[in-house]
């Protein structure tokens, strides 16, 4: 299996994109960019390939116009036309309705009911949106110019068709740029407005996503849930620590964070 830097991360994201969700084939691919057809065929079969910052950008450039838009509905959230079929891997979905995310080339849906009109879609309730703003803060402050934080639904591509979201992302000032896909080094979800009812057991969601994002790099992963009050961290090497909030948790670089103390400040004032 080839070791897939960013770039190559990168292409093949792109690759399998415009192949699984615009029905554009290797070789046209290549008929349109001159792009050797051979890369292609290795990139996508996990093969040993190269690949320089100058054939993604031919790539993205020639297929811009497609790489601008999600056919037939968008993620994170957005509403699909009514009767609209959408195809993932080749496959039709019937009324797919709304899209959280992708696993896999399958869509993970978001909470709630299309019929009755009860879906979330992203919307925050107060505590949540005021601790993805307040953590952002603080995180900043505590870690200083060395990191750069992100804050939204951002998402993050795998070369398996699987399509991620995450609410906060702490990055090395160094790997990020806000033109190009980056992977932080730490990750802070908030909850999740993922519909889990149809995925079998939810700890199997959260353990999936877990891997997956560690698969692109992310060294620690950081899930708050404001109804029960606990922390979930997921350390690089896979363990998961369960702690109340009102405990030190460790986010990166001996710097931690305490929602209760954050919640006890705030009351104060």
């Amino acid at each position: 299996m080839d070791q897939l830097t960013p770039i190559k991360q990168e292409f093949v994201r792109i690759i399998k994109r415009l192949k699984q969700q615009h029905g554009i084939s290797y070789t046209e691919m290549h008929r349109q960019t001159g792009i050797k057809h051979d890369l292609f065929k290795k990139a996508s079969a996990g093969q040993s390939f190269a690949v320089t910052d100058e054939i993604v950008e031919q790539l993205k450039t020639t297929f811009a116009r497609e790489l601008k838009q999600y056919p037939k509905a968008q993620f994170g959230g957005q509403l699909a036309s009514d009767g609209m079929d959408l195809v993932f891997s080749g496959r039709v979905v019937q009324d797919p309705g709304l899209v959280y995310e992708m696993d896999e080339g399958e869509p993970v849906p978001i909470k709630g009911d299309i019929q009755s009109g009860t879906h979330q879609l992203l919307a925050d309730q107060p505590l949540q949106a005021w601790l993805k703003a307040r953590l952002v803060l603080y995180l900043q402050q505590q870690l200083g110019k060395s990191y750069t934080l992100t804050v939204g639904q951002q998402a993050l591509y795998l070369p398996t068709g699987s399509i991620r979201m995450i609410h906060i992302g702490v990055f090395s000032r160094g790997d990020f740029h806000p033109l190009k896909e980056s992977v932080p080094r730490v990750v802070i979800e908030i909850d999740s407005k993922a519909d889990l009812s149809g995925i079998g057991e939810t700890i199997a969601y959260f353990k999936k996503k877990n891997v997956q994002l560690q698969s692109l790099g992310v060294a620690r992963i950081i899930w708050i849930f404001t109804e029960s009050k606990t922390i979930w961290t997921v350390s690089e090497d896979g363990q998961t620590v369960s702690q109340e909030w009102d405990t030190d948790v460790l986010v990166l670089d001996n710097v931690s964070l305490n929602i209760q103390s954050l919640l006890d400040e705030f009351v104060a004032r």
